[in-house]
């Protein structure tokens, strides 16, 4: 059964007529290695042409052959630094008609779609392990959790609906409950509304009895006088006094007929004059109340559903909280915040010290990478004797090869570049570790 190799490093790397490199040819023997040298005289272009080398034309710029050259090549191998085996042998070349690129395997033969095989073997982040730290902290936050394996895309987006969805409800909230509020609640209105009809109708019954009563009433009283004029008739014609009495009783009887035919004296007008006077005031009652309770129900369903909105809210937060305790991070310390973005041991990335943020671009950079672990460190200017030593220590510690870019010669260790080629007195180092 095969069984894939460790993790490359570049063996050997060789380079001619690329950007103000001349020739060169170093073969590492460490996992750091220093490229030293004066400004302008070619350390830049010896960590660009690695760059180059693997990464195509997004690192590559618009002149990459040497001024006054023709054709500019890069060999770069790249292998088992502890067996020194030979994984991959690229290939590199620009001319006037364009890149050429070739990758062969350890036997020699040429692989097919050679840059999208170098595209799987590193992070381009790896090219510089410093570019982590310069990022922001939404961008570090969406790096890591792509290095842990953790995709919040769908709960963030679940999330901001929610929370959409509750800021515009809480709104509705605030509406109803100032509507309420302009809405008086009157305790002594009834439930329902007056019926004005049915009273309108009821008057109008009362007042036709009362007319029809008062026309009869009317007969009566006429009648009345009537038999008090016949009462005079009697005593003043006692002879005719027989007759009259005889035309009373009758006279009489017919009127306690009428009278008896009198419909019962309707009930008080009065109360219902009285109701309908302040029907609409209390039907107006009535309606405010009904419009409070409606608002009042809105503002129960509002209430409810915000609350269910903040349910959902916290449900992801704890969902997402859940996954980042799970997950697993490169270096010890290493979490999120959302409002400060990445943290290490519980401080903003961007606020961590340079031995810190030097640790994790090292950490971060090694595990996006397990294939490839090659950094190109381009600010070494900047790196201390403490920084140097620490940079080496990480580098055997997670099996890197660091090529650092180091501002002047006495760096003992250096490989020191001048006017595009390897100084003499380290020519001879360099060949004898090719050797």
């Amino acid at each position: 059964m095969k069984t894939e190799s460790g993790p490359l490093h570049i063996l050997s790397l060789e380079v001619h007529n690329v950007k103000r490199i001349r020739a060169l040819r170093i073969r590492p023997t460490s996992n750091t290695v220093l490229i030293g040298g004066r400004n302008e005289q070619g350390k830049s272009s010896c960590l660009d042409a690695i760059e180059m080398a693997l990464g195509g034309a997004k690192s590559t710029p618009l002149e990459p052959v040497r001024h006054g050259a023709r054709k500019a090549d890069i060999d770069l191998d790249l292998g088992d630094a502890r067996t020194q085996e030979i994984e991959y042998k690229v290939e590199r070349s620009f001319t006037a008609k364009g890149p050429q690129l070739v990758v062969r395997g350890k036997d020699g033969v040429e692989l097919p779609s050679p840059q999208k095989l170098l595209d799987g073997l590193f992070a381009r982040i790896t090219f510089d392990p410093f570019a982590f730290s310069r990022l922001d902290a939404d961008k570090q936050d969406e790096l890591l959790k792509k290095l842990v394996g953790l995709d919040f895309t769908t709960l963030n987006t679940a999330r901001d609906r929610a929370f959409a969805e509750r800021a515009e409800v809480n709104k509705e909230v605030k509406r109803l409950q100032a509507l309420i509020k302009s809405v008086a609640f009157h305790s002594d209105a009834p439930k329902q509304l007056v019926d004005v009809a049915a009273l309108t109708e009821k008057l109008q019954v009362h007042q036709n009895a009362v007319g029809s009563r008062n026309t009869l009433k009317a007969l009566v009283v006429r009648d009345t006088e009537k038999l008090a004029e016949k009462d005079e008739q009697i005593a003043k014609l006692e002879r005719e006094l027989a007759e009259l009495k005889t035309k009373r009783e009758v006279f009489a009887k017919e009127c306690e007929e009428r009278e008896a035919k009198l419909p019962p004296e309707p009930a008080a007008i009065d109360d219902v004059r009285e109701q309908l006077r302040t029907a609409e005031a209390t039907n107006n009652k009535v309606r405010a109340n009904t419009e409070r309770a409606k608002h009042e129900k809105d503002l129960d369903a509002k209430v409810t559903e915000a609350e269910e909105l903040t349910g959902a809210i916290e449900s992801i937060d704890k969902e997402k909280a859940d996954l980042l305790a799970a997950a697993k991070f490169p270096i010890e310390g290493l979490g999120f915040d959302d409002v400060a973005g990445p943290t290490f041991k519980g401080v903003p990335i961007k606020q961590a010290s340079q031995a810190a943020k030097l640790r994790l671009s090292v950490a971060i950079g090694a595990a996006l990478n397990p294939r490839v672990k090659v950094m190109l460190i381009r600010e070494g200017a900047f790196l201390d004797e403490d920084s140097l030593q620490l940079l080496s220590e990480l580098s055997e510690q997670h099996n890197l090869q660091c090529w650092v870019e180091r501002v002047g010669t006495r760096d003992k260790a250096a490989i020191i570049i001048e006017d595009g080629e390897i100084v003499s007195e380290q020519l001879e180092e360099a060949k004898a570790g090719a050797a």
